[in-house]
């Protein structure tokens, strides 16, 4: 499958099969969309997930927002890095941040190659389905109790963009 087909497909997949989601909305304007596909939508526990297509790289990144506005300090990163090494079933968690304010924000990814999917074999997009289905599930244990640990905030629908060009 090429990252066109799959921006043709995607909206739909999340919309019909994942039962947790929210209907998915496109996050950048046209025609800006149209060269960098994405969408915006809610997963188990209301985490703020964008789907991104790179049409460059033919990629499609899931990229789910964990916490915002965290402590961008070494305790931090090693919470995380703890949980990259312990707990993820999918993806990985990542710490981003500012050294000048001292603030950040954990986010969770996975990325898939528009190469690995086919609409003519259908277990290909059964298991980016399922996939994507225990990464919201995974950020939705996962978030609550790093914004108890280090603070923050959850993603919001107006953090979309942000999440977008951060993921």
């Amino acid at each position: 499958m090429t990252s066109q087909d799959l921006a043709r497909i995607f909206p739909g997949l999340v919309d019909n099969y994942l039962e947790e989601a929210s209907t998915p909305k496109q996050v950048s304007p046209d025609p800006i969309h149209e060269a960098h596909p994405s969408w915006s939508f809610t997963t188990t526990d209301q985490v703020l997930t964008i789907g991104a297509i790179f049409h460059d790289s033919e990629q499609l990144r899931v990229t789910l927002g964990l916490a915002l506005d965290v402590p961008y300090t070494p305790e931090a990163s090693h919470i995380v890095n703890r949980l990259n090494n312990k707990h993820l079933l999918f993806g990985r968690i990542f710490l981003i941040g500012n050294d000048e304010s001292g603030r950040g924000c954990i986010l969770m990814q996975e990325i898939f190659l528009c190469d690995s999917l086919s609409e003519e074999y259908l277990p290909s997009i059964q298991n980016l389905l399922r996939v994507m289905a225990a990464l919201g599930g995974q950020a939705g244990q996962l978030a609550p109790q790093l914004r108890e640990d280090l603070g923050g905030r959850p993603f919001t629908e107006e953090d979309a963009f942000f999440l977008q060009t951060n993921g």
